[in-house]
């Protein structure tokens, strides 16, 4: 009886050998998974803060699709002057800077703020600051001579067409004719007054050429125009030769003085030279459309005085 006792008491004591062998070892599983645990919140903790990469000179378009990638969502733009950028077309603007600086360890939460520019903006800017410089080249050749404008010309890689500024005729042919085979006794000077119709992208451009002669001419008309008009205004002119015309066909004269106009130049400085369309009625009641008059006046503005007449 004795036996059987000491085996149950040693049964026993095996049971609760086991029991707490087993008990130590779910302790240990137990603390095993709690530290686990922490190992990988400790890994999300780390993937909170990333390096910042290097998105300068880059479009914005794929500066923000790097920093989406690293989970930074909060960026903000601005321009160089500081003010907000509308940007509807991501591939239009430029990342010039940005801050953090690239390498700099920053949390995910953190605001990204990049500095762009439009490059569209930018390149039309330019563009307009390259026309510009051209169209003051272009200014300055005003009163050279046709070799310097040629000149100039391969020089800004410009073709040019060669136009008479008076007569509107071309002249292309003749100038380049004279370039190419210089003769002084039959060659015309011509000299640069102007230029029209320049075509950036085609690179081509009319220049205004006239004679030495003829812009003295001209010059002298205009001198002699302007103390004419001091002296007899053309409009006050016109209303002499239509109250004359009048007088001379008492039963209808209607002169077409402004959409008829024919000549306003003056004859000399002290009359104008003033030739229009007219109709003329008859004393029968017919009408004569599309004759033309010509008339010289003289005098002041209070007293033009016509002493020419004709209609034919």
């Amino acid at each position: 009886m004795a036996i059987s006792k000491r085996v149950f008491t040693i049964i026993v004591c095996c049971l609760l050998i086991f029991t707490s062998v087993i008990t130590m070892s779910a302790c240990t599983s137990s603390l095993g998974t709690e530290t686990s645990s922490l190992s990988v919140e400790t890994s999300l903790s780390s993937n909170d803060t990333v390096r910042m990469p290097d998105v300068t000179g880059k479009t914005y378009d794929e500066a923000s699709t790097i920093l989406y990638v690293l989970n930074l969502f909060y960026i903000s733009t601005e321009k160089e002057d500081g003010s907000s950028p509308w940007i509807f077309v991501d591939e239009n603007w430029l990342v010039l800077s940005q801050d953090p600086k690239p390498g700099t360890v920053v949390d995910i939460t953190q605001e990204i703020v990049l500095v762009v520019k439009n490059t569209v903006d930018a390149r039309i800017d330019e563009e307009l600051s390259q026309n510009a410089a051209l169209r003051d080249e272009l200014d300055r050749l005003k009163g050279e001579s046709y070799i310097t404008a040629n000149e100039k010309m391969i020089q800004l890689g410009l073709t040019a067409k060669w136009l008479h500024s008076t007569s509107k005729q071309d002249y292309t042919e003749t100038v380049q004719l004279s370039i190419a085979s210089p003769d002084p006794e039959f060659d015309v000077p011509w000299i640069i007054v102007g230029y029209t119709d320049l075509n950036i992208d085609k690179k081509t451009v009319t220049l205004l050429i006239n004679s030495q002669e003829n812009l003295d001419s001209i010059a002298a008309s205009e001198g002699l125009e302007s103390a004419l008009t001091a002296r007899l205004d053309p409009f006050d002119a016109w209303m002499a030769v239509r109250d004359f015309g009048e007088s001379e066909y008492p039963f209808g004269f209607k002169l077409h003085y402004i959409a008829g106009r024919l000549a306003q130049t003056p004859q000399d400085e002290n009359t104008w030279f003033l030739k229009a369309t007219c109709d003329v009625t008859n004393a029968f009641g017919a009408k004569t459309k599309g004759l033309v008059c010509e008339a010289m006046v003289t005098g002041t503005t209070d007293n033009p005085v016509v002493i020419y007449f004709i209609v034919y």
